[in-house]
């Protein structure tokens, strides 16, 4: 699934590129991301993966009433909180052209990384 993502999210994201005024938008986005020191990248994508948890988690915790809208507010709140997250900074860097980029390849692991832990942290807490 995930690795589908990513394709997906980059063949979007090359789409995007067709549209010139789009991908010197993603451009600047990603020229932002970037100015983010290592360490504050992890901590954006270890916050990430616990709004997508609590997304995930609050709308598949109750069989009989699932509200989407949980999805929603978790998603907002990760945009809102400039924390990173792994697909939409593949569509972002793909778009702006900068995908083949060493330290945007890297930064992507790490906040692939960062998704999981905060994730998997999250879901540990609420399980106990």
């Amino acid at each position: 699934v995930f690795c589908g993502n990513c394709v997906g999210a980059s063949l979007v994201g090359l789409l995007t590129m067709a549209r010139p005024s789009l991908g010197k938008a993603a451009a600047l986005l990603c020229v932002a991301k970037l100015d983010k020191g290592w360490i504050e990248w992890f901590l954006a994508s270890i916050l990430c993966g616990v709004f997508i948890a609590i997304g995930v988690l609050g709308y598949s915790r109750n069989r009989n009433e699932k509200n989407p809208l949980i999805v929603v507010l978790a998603v907002m709140g990760f945009i809102l909180a400039g924390a990173e997250h792994v697909i939409a900074d593949m569509f972002y860097f793909t778009a702006g052209g900068m995908i083949g980029s060493w330290q945007v390849i890297l930064r992507l692991w790490l906040c692939a990384v960062g998704n999981l832990i905060g994730g998997y942290a999250f879901g540990k807490v609420v399980e106990t």
